[in-house]
């Protein structure tokens, strides 16, 4: 489905600008996650900060490939939660991925966190807003800057 603005300036023809939805949610059953493409991400910060904030290390190695992770694998910790989404847009757009584990309920005591985004800038961080290591819970955000597209896959490790 393809979503269309349309916009009226007084003495110019209507002009329509092809646009996708403003927000997407995975439908993993582990991780709630909520992607939506911002027009001002340094308002969005403002807006969505919560106390302390932990801003994860990322591995710059590849352009536009970023991958953040939080914590370390550990003897005796399990894959316990996946997903990942692929978007792209005809023009470039800021973008905030919200992830929440567990998606509702008692998760696994997190140990590792791994998040690939595949984005066409090299722009973007991740911040752990709440939870993380060693608790059963966490909200991350990730963020990409004037990109094309936005590919993520989430690996969770825990202890069961």
């Amino acid at each position: 489905m393809k979503w269309f603005i349309v916009l009226l300036v007084v003495g110019l023809p209507f002009i329509a600008i092809r646009a996708q939805p403003p927000k997407v949610t995975t439908k993993s059953k582990e991780i709630e996650a909520h992607i939506s493409a911002v027009k001002n991400i340094v308002v969005f910060e403002v807006n969505d900060q919560r106390g302390n904030t932990i801003v994860l290390d990322d591995d710059e190695s590849v352009k536009a490939t970023k991958v953040y992770y939080l914590g370390t694998r550990i003897a005796g910790d399990n894959l316990v939660a996946v997903d990942g989404y692929n978007m792209t847009w005809p023009s470039p757009h800021d973008v905030v991925l919200k992830l929440t584990y567990p998606r509702s309920g008692v998760g696994a005591v997190v140990t590792y966190v791994q998040i690939t985004v595949v984005q066409s800038t090299n722009v973007g961080k991740a911040v752990l807003v709440a939870g993380g290591i060693g608790q059963r819970f966490f909200q991350i955000n990730v963020e990409a800057y004037s990109t094309y597209l936005f590919n993520y896959s989430l690996q969770v490790y825990g202890l069961l």
